[in-house]
């Protein structure tokens, strides 16, 4: 959703019969086959592979909401790496289509489409995570409560449905920690329940495996839970070896466990691979240099931290045009202030 974060050999294990698996009973086998492959492509950061895969089922199958899901969140997955506003209208209009299909093969409520129940569902959650990332919180939390009905109700239908009980589990955590968006709200939720409902996820076969992964790593960091955290970001990048979204997270994982050497090991292979695959991404550019000026502060090394920072304040005409931008320059002016006195 960080999104999502998005995260985390999943082909294999996908055309395996185990639990959770999209079956061959609720999507047909060779489609199946085909959309894990267009997933692992994503994860492999080969975006037009990916693309070309999901939108040829996409054209396949106009009334999957499952193709047209994967589409969506390939979408979401650019906008997040580039900080391309045009990006986000698009994956609106994708996800919106996708919660379309699924309410139509409900029937509205009227019939038992466990796959349309779970892509509404997910397509809610991801609706959720992005309204987030736009820093729209008040309407992030009202996707996020519409997302559980339908996941639930996809869950009743299927109890081992593993790819319903992530976006559920996802859910559960956000809520147990809303009290940083609502006095309060963090009572509703529990952590407990969360893990347990992601960490089975990330055990089974479903589509949304790798995801379940990334994200249990991201929720253990949260929890300061480093050992584990790094040791699931480790898993991932053995099999998606440079995956930005992974690294990003072990760079704050260690942040957070205090290993700045090592944060600074990690922005430096950051940056090269977005000025190689986005040129010019200030948006991706600003958020690393950032975390990369706390990390030399933190080592005592001013000059070099400034110099960063500086770099992202000169961009600040940019602020109103590039996601994010405002708040970075304004967490570096201030840093840069505390530095200098």
């Amino acid at each position: 959703m960080h999104g999502l974060k998005s995260n985390l050999s999943l082909l294999a294990s996908l055309l395996a019969a185990g639990p959770g698996l999209v079956a061959p009973a609720l999507m047909p086998q060779q489609r199946l086959i085909r959309m894990s492959k267009a997933i692992e492509e994503c994860y492999r950061q080969q975006y037009d592979s990916s693309w070309n895969l999901i939108s040829a089922l996409v054209r396949e199958d106009t009334t999957d909401p499952a193709a047209a899901y994967w589409q969506a969140s390939l979408v979401q997955m650019l906008c997040y790496e580039t900080g391309d506003k045009a990006m986000i209208d698009s994956f609106h209009k994708l996800n919106d289509r996708v919660e379309g299909l699924s309410l139509r093969r409900t029937g509205f409520g009227q019939n038992k489409d466990t796959l349309a129940y779970l892509y509404l569902g997910l397509a809610r959650l991801n609706r959720a995570n992005s309204l987030a990332w736009e820093q729209k919180r008040v309407e992030a939390l009202q996707a996020l409560v519409s997302a559980m009905a339908p996941l639930r109700t996809a869950l009743s239908l299927e109890s081992t449905l593993a790819d319903a009980k992530y976006g559920l589990g996802m859910i559960e955590y956000f809520r147990a920690q809303g009290d940083k968006y609502l006095l309060g709200l963090g009572i509703l939720g529990s952590k407990q329940r969360a893990f347990e409902l992601v960490r089975e996820a990330a055990a089974c076969s479903g589509l949304c495996n790798v995801s379940a992964r990334f994200s249990l790593a991201w929720m253990l960091g949260q929890e300061h839970e480093y050992a584990e955290a790094l040791s699931q970001c480790a898993s991932l990048l053995q099999a998606y070896p440079d995956n930005r979204s992974v690294l990003r997270t072990m760079r704050d994982i260690l942040f957070s466990k205090g290993d700045y050497d090592t944060v600074l090991t990690i922005g430096r292979c950051l940056e090269a691979g977005v000025c190689k695959s986005f040129p010019g991404n200030k948006y991706y550019l600003a958020e690393n240099w950032l975390k990369m000026a706390r990390a030399w502060a933190a080592l005592g090394q001013a000059e070099s931290s400034l110099v960063l920072l500086d770099k992202i304040i000169a961009w600040e005409e940019y602020r109103d045009r590039v996601p994010w931008l405002g708040t970075y320059v304004t967490e570096a002016k201030a840093l840069r202030k505390d530095i200098c006195h």
